[in-house]
């Protein structure tokens, strides 16, 4: 599956540098098909953000980790999502988006500055993401349909 949908040779988008590197490659997982299987006797226990240390409130976090956490779901976007997925998604997450700068606004005001620099690596990696998204979308087999089945009850 790794090998499959590797894009330009990479599994993990090297563009992203940490977080929601794992979104990026679950989604493009989904669109080429492959399914995962649900086994309830297994557990795993997920640290989020275990790199940063204690585990603390997204506001609370680095100027480093809100930067890429904004930069990756846009290039997330880009590179995966059809115009149909877009629309379907595009208010939900805009008002997540104004809802998470507020709070950095009243919270941290000092870190705004990390959304800035996201958008302009954002605009920086826009061509090498635009050139993945073409390999993504000549490889992709699952409907739009299908993906949005699978985020009913999210």
């Amino acid at each position: 599956m790794l090998a499959d949908v590797a894009c330009e040779g990479e599994i993990y988008d090297e563009s992203f540098f940490a977080y929601m590197e794992d979104l990026d490659l679950a989604w493009r997982m989904q669109l080429q098909g492959w399914r995962c299987v649900y086994r309830s006797q297994l557990v795993c226990r997920h640290i989020g953000s275990a790199s940063q240390g204690r585990r603390v409130r997204v506001v609370d976090k680095s100027e480093l980790f809100l930067r890429h956490i904004v930069k990756n779901r846009y290039l997330s976007l880009a590179k995966n999502a059809t115009p149909g997925l877009l629309i379907r998604f595009l208010p939900a997450f805009l008002l997540g988006e104004l809802i998470l700068w507020a709070l950095i606004a009243l919270r941290a005001p000092r870190k705004l500055s990390a959304i800035p620099r996201a958008l302009s690596e954002v605009g920086a990696a826009m061509t090498s993401t635009l050139g993945k998204r073409r390999h993504i979308m000549r490889r992709r087999v699952e409907t739009d349909s299908r993906i949005l089945s699978l985020t009913r009850g999210v």
